[in-house]
């Protein structure tokens, strides 16, 4: 299983990524720890990709708050414009 998912795993393939990349994050997301997304926000940033970050404190895997999950909503659409605008 190990040698399927190493070469697909995002964190390695980072460099590769060169899209605009939107990542959110539930600080108390149990199955994905939050210091996974900011590392590769950081991998990103250090490759010079383009990448939008939210992440909300109170929340874990997935928003389930109505306020949050419109927040990530609104998010998602204002990232989307800005893609088809350039």
């Amino acid at each position: 299983m190990r040698a399927y998912l190493d070469p697909i795993a995002p964190l390695p393939n980072a460099p590769r990524i060169q899209t605009t990349i939107l990542i959110t994050a539930g600080a108390n997301d149990r199955q994905v720890p939050v210091s996974e997304p900011r590392q590769m926000v950081d991998a990103l940033t250090n490759n010079g990709a383009p990448v939008a970050y939210l992440e909300v404190g109170d929340q874990g895997h997935g928003f389930r708050k109505p306020w949050d999950s419109m927040y990530e909503g609104v998010a998602q659409m204002e990232m989307a414009r800005d893609c088809l605008l350039q």
